[in-house]
């Protein structure tokens, strides 16, 4: 090759790298109230649909702006790559709510099956995938079976036919309102590297709401997802893995999801952090479609991090799941709580053959998850040749209807190290169990086991047969483990919700050094550590909360029960005597307390004799004795007088016998906005009632069972009025119209 030839190709090369460095990067906006025939190019030249976007060649650098309020059913896909330091980003513009990218269709064609079952076909681009139904955004629930489509909010999918065709539950036609179903497997997706999403919710997804994959061949892909919403995506809200890895998700929220947010295969080098999931769907659908109902889950992922997160309400709420890789994982400082008690399922589960590598878990908050088949830890795996380490976790069991689960499950314990962690169950907890099965070599100290009522439940422990242990000595001398961990109350701030450790608690300074520097909190570890997920920070906790008197009420026209309400639930356990307790009525006659009962925020009294005539009936109670009125945290109620006017015809009737055919209820929309909390007072539910929602055209929204006295219903469902209706049989106990204002 001539020197001249040589020289061309060396400038030309040049040129050309010159001249892709300086390819200049635009903002692109898109409303639905753009024209494509525009360039994009501000807010006032806005395209109008994501098949525009679709169509265009994106340069590192560009971001694409989509208007907030607005609200597209079509499918974005990603077909350029930005650079480390020049990402392609996407995100929203404007005021109000994220824009909507819905991977649903409003279907309007529907068939009268009769006994209130609708039928349409399902969009033909999805045959043979999984759906979300949902009808005036109410989200149905799958069956199994098209002789179950016979309720409410119910929906089954044939697959047998061409298309698939969708059964739904309706009383309505469903064509006259906004049904939907799952028009598209992504609302977006991607192969492409070095993306920004941020400030976008995606929903109604047949598969998932956001999907980052590169098949075959690993990338680190520099990829952010932040502040996205997802919501109601059949399989998960967020994923990405098949060899698409170094991901990071953040911020993100994800609610009502078949999984919250996935990393899958391949995905690894990835960090998901503050980011919050609740009411994932456990569903088997097809052989090929199924969702775990995890809130967030990393599978056959290596070096890859949850932390920071919150879980609620999710079936499964954090797994990991190496499934025979040597893959490590890290869970650290994340908030885990109230799984429903459905089958074999875990607060934070540990599942598939640990063939190598390191899974931690350590510094993170587990409350009220595990059932009957499950726990609030629990892995489900061949013996491992890698190792575990669980450290300095607080897990609590703290409400009546989980009735009975285990705190801890192992399968297989070999090569795991369990150290500075608490263990706790309450008063009503009715068995928990630190469990190991099979055979295996394990290394367990430096623990704190409490039960309030019990002291240390039994340690069921398989080895090499069954063997239960109800003494912590016992435990210890039998498999000369847990030498130093203690059989004691961690004298939490506030037993109710506030973990931290009170300046007294035998848990602090407890712990063994195993190399961890913050809490949960990101509190500094000073000396040794101490149990559980919070270190100690010097100086006294604020003192618990007083509990103060808001109200008093009676059960009937000549009451025996008197009704005192607080601001704070009341220790069932810690009853005074009926002597502290003054009934009178207009300040002169006295009616004696027969027996005190205590429910959550109420204390009930029940009289010797009815109150008889009508005035001024006063209730006074004195903090004297040594069973003082309290909350679970040790908050004391103090000395107190509370009345009311009470309004009797004179003569009375005789008493009337106690009434069943009434419930006394009390209804409360949670902080979050995500459900309500339904109480019904009294004594505790030996049957289960029937509960309605219907809204103000009186259409039957929500239809569910009540089986405990307190009991969490999902808000599914937009803004307004709705009526409830409690009852048993075909008779309405309990009705009352409530606002929701989400």
């Amino acid at each position: 090759m001539s020197i001249y030839k040589q020289l061309f190709i060396a400038l030309f090369s040049l040129y050309c790298v010159t001249a892709i460095s300086q390819v200049t990067s635009n903002s692109y906006y898109v409303s639905t109230n753009g024209d494509d025939g525009n360039n994009g190019l501000s807010e006032d030249q806005a395209w109008r649909t994501i098949s525009k976007v679709n169509a265009t060649t994106f340069v590192p650098g560009d971001i694409i702006h989509f208007n907030r309020g607005d609200e597209w059913r079509e499918q974005l896909t990603i077909y350029q790559s930005g650079t480390e330091d020049n990402p392609i980003r996407f995100t929203s513009y404007g005021t109000g709510d994220l824009p909507i990218l819905n991977g649903a269709n409003v279907i309007t064609e529907w068939a009268d099956e009769g006994s209130n079952v609708w039928s349409a076909n399902c969009p033909a681009s999805m045959n043979g995938n999984a759906y979300m139904v949902s009808v005036n955004d109410v989200l149905f629930t799958h069956v199994a079976e098209k002789s179950s489509v016979i309720s409410a909010s119910r929906y089954f999918v044939d697959y047998t036919t061409t298309p698939d065709r969708v059964y739904i539950y309706a009383t309505v036609d469903p064509g006259t309102v906004v049904s939907e179903v799952s028009g598209r497997k992504y609302a977006i997706v991607s192969n492409q590297l070095f993306l920004s999403i941020s400030n976008i919710e995606v929903r109604n997804a047949g598969a998932s709401g956001i999907y980052l994959h590169h098949d075959n061949v690993y990338v680190n892909s520099g990829s952010i997802i932040n502040g996205v919403t997802a919501y109601r995506n059949r399989i998960s809200g967020i994923g990405f893995g098949q060899s698409y890895g170094g991901v990071t998700v953040t911020n993100c929220k994800a609610t009502y999801n078949g999984n919250g947010i996935v990393g899958w295969e391949g995905g690894d080098n990835s960090v998901i952090s503050n980011c919050y999931t609740s009411n994932s769907i456990h569903d088997y659908i097809t052989d090929v479609w199924y969702s775990d109902g995890s809130g967030i889950q990393l599978y056959k992922c290596d070096n890859a991090i949850i932390e920071n997160c919150e879980t609620d309400g999710d079936p499964y709420g954090i797994v990991l799941d190496p499934r025979g890789t040597s893959n490590s994982m890290i869970c650290r400082y994340n908030y885990v709580h109230d799984s429903p008690s459905i089958g074999v399922n875990a607060g934070i589960g540990v599942y598939g053959e640990i063939t190598g590598g390191t899974i931690q878990i350590y510094y993170n908050l587990v409350v009220n998850c595990g059932s009957s088949e499950g726990a609030a830890f629990m892995t489900f795996s061949g013996p491992a040749t890698g190792n575990v380490y669980m450290y300095n976790n607080t897990i609590v069991m703290d409400v009546a209807h989980r009735g009975y689960g285990m705190d801890v499950l192992i399968a297989h314990p070999d090569n795991y190290v369990i150290k500075n962690n608490i263990f706790v169950a309450d008063y009503k907890a009715n068995h928990r169990f630190y469990l190991f099965s099979n055979d295996g070599t394990f290394n367990s100290d430096n623990n704190l086991f409490f039960q309030y009522d019990k002291g240390f439940e039994p340690i069921e422990f398989t080895f090499p047969a069954d063997i239960n242990y109800s003494e912590l000595s016992d435990w210890i001398s039998a498999v000369n483990q847990d030498a130093n961990s203690l059989s004691e109350d961690p004298l939490f701030l506030n037993n109710l919700g506030d973990y931290r450790l009170r300046a007294n608690s035998p848990a602090i300074d407890k712990g063994t050094n195993v190399g961890l520097t913050k809490d949960i909190l990101g509190n500094p570890i000073v000396g040794l550590p101490d149990l559980g997920a919070f270190e100690y920070v010097a100086g006294e906790p604020p003192p618990p909360p007083i509990p103060i008197n808001t109200g008093i009420d009676f059960d009937e026209a000549y009451p025996t029960i008197i009704e005192l309400y607080f601001d704070y639930a009341i220790n069932s356990q810690i009853v005074p005597s009926v002597n502290n307790f003054t009934v009178r009525l207009n300040g002169t006659t006295n009616f004696d307390v027969a027996s005190i009962s205590i429910s959550e925020f109420v204390v009930r009294l029940t009289l010797e004799n009815p109150v008889n005539a009508s005035g001024t009936l006063s209730v006074s109670y004195s903090k004297s004795g040594s069973n003082i009125l309290q909350t679970w945290a040790g908050g004391e109620v103090e000395s107190f007088t509370a009345q009311t006017d009470i309004n009797i015809e004179d003569p009375p009737p005789p008493p009337p016998p106690p009434s069943e055919e009434q419930l006394n209820v009390k209804i409360f929309l949670s902080p979050s906005g995500e459900y309500i909390t339904i109480h019904i007072l009294g004594e505790p539910m030996t049957t289960s009632y029937f509960i309605r929602f219907y809204d103000t055209s009186g259409q039957l929204i929500y239809e569910d069972k009540l089986i405990t006295n307190a009991s969490n219903i999902p808000i599914n469902f937009s803004s307004g009025v709705y009526l409830v209706d409690i009852g048993l049989g075909n008779e309405i106990l309990f009705s009352q119209n409530i606002i929701l204002n989400k």
